[in-house]
Formats: structure tokens, C-alpha cells, sequence
């Protein structure tokens, strides 16, 4: 088994924080319309994940809320 340095990982978790954020951008631009709950079911990442993507977005001013879908 290989031993990875933490500023491998960390380099890592920084492409996955990226990709991920890509990931849930695209899909409100294709979907929208779109809850929190069902990007999250889409894309397999956890609702906090997902939140916490979105705040970002919002905080950017590339997404903003629309309502609730109840």
C-alpha cells in the first residue's frame, strides 16, 4: 500500500472540491428549476455537501433562490 503525503491528499480533496462545485453549477444550469435534495440525489453527494456548494454559488452571485418547490 502507498503512503500518500498530506499535501498529496490535501491537493486531492482541493481537485474535489472544485470538480464537485463544476458538477452541481452545470446541473443547476441545464436543470434549473432544481432543489437542493434532488441535485444531491442526482450527483450522489450529501445534502450538506450540496448546501454548502450553493451557499458559495450564491455568495459568488452565479446562483440565487427562486422559492420553495413544495
Amino acid at each position: 500500500m502507498a503512503v500518500r503525503s498530506l499535501k498529496e491528499v490535501s491537493g486531492n480533496s482541493q481537485v474535489m472540491k472544485v470538480r464537485n462545485k463544476i458538477l452541481v453549477r452545470n446541473l443547476i444550469r441545464t436543470e434549473s428549476p432544481i432543489s437542493r435534495n434532488k441535485i444531491a440525489k442526482i450527483t450522489g453527494l450529501s445534502p450538506s455537501t450540496v448546501t454548502g456548494i450553493v451557499r458559495e454559488l450564491m455568495d459568488e452571485g452565479i446562483v440565487w433562490e427562486v422559492g420553495s418547490d413544495a
